[in-house]
Order: C-alpha cells, then sequence, then structure tokens
C-alpha cells in the first residue's frame, strides 16, 4: 500500500496515481472511477489515462455514498483525528497516514464499505 502525503492538489498526484496503477497491473484491462475533481477531469490526466490504457469512468456530482473513498475518509476522521488539537496539517496527515496503515487490507475495504453486500459496484 502507497498512501501519498501532498501539499499540491493539480494533476501530478492522479497522473501519478494512473501511472502506478497501470504499473503495478501490467496487462489487465483495468476501469478506474474517480470523483469529478478539477486534477481527475483535467485534459492532460484523462489523455494520460488513455494513453496507459486505462479507462476512467466518474462517479456522479454529490454521491459520497457511490465514493468507497468518502466512505474510508469518514472513518478515519472519526477514529484518528476527531478529539485532538490539530497541531500542523503535516502531523494530521501523518496520523491520518499510519492509521490506514496499522488497518488490514480487508478492514479497509470493509470500511469503504466494498465488501458489504450492497456496495454498487457489486450489483
Amino acid at each position: 500500500m502507497r498512501l501519498l502525503i501532498t501539499d499540491v492538489w493539480n494533476e501530478q498526484p492522479p497522473q501519478h496515481f494512473l501511472t502506478l496503477v497501470r504499473s503495478h497491473w501490467r496487462g489487465w484491462r483495468l476501469v478506474v472511477w474517480e470523483d469529478r475533481g478539477t486534477p481527475h477531469t483535467a485534459e492532460d490526466t484523462r489523455e494520460l489515462a488513455k494513453d496507459r490504457h486505462l479507462a476512467l469512468r466518474f462517479l456522479p456530482t454529490a454521491t459520497p455514498k457511490l465514493n468507497a473513498m468518502d466512505h474510508l475518509w469518514r472513518n478515519l476522521k472519526g477514529r484518528a483525528l476527531a478529539n485532538r488539537p490539530t497541531q500542523t496539517i503535516d502531523v494530521s496527515a501523518y496520523e491520518a497516514c499510519q492509521h490506514i496503515l496499522k488497518m488490514s487490507p480487508s478492514q479497509r475495504l470493509q470500511t469503504a464499505g466494498v465488501l458489504s453486500g450492497n456496495f454498487w459496484l457489486t450489483r
């Protein structure tokens, strides 16, 4: 598992992610689901995905129930970051990453709602 902490949120982090996905799953036909954030929908990001033979699909606007990362993030905020003063953004980001890394892969999927019988992609 890799986690990225960045103070820059432009096209570069999502493009880096797409490159990592393709390098890890070579030869697979992959579909990557993204929210409609500008870095995900940017023309350069779409072109990179196309060049890497990745199919991008975008979640409908304002549908956090469909976004597994939103479920994971909600849990993270409630358990790892709640009821503590924020010393710095870097410390909070580090604590958030540590919380995720301590979870097993199946715990992460369960928390994100992917393993529930109602996950929308399994229907």
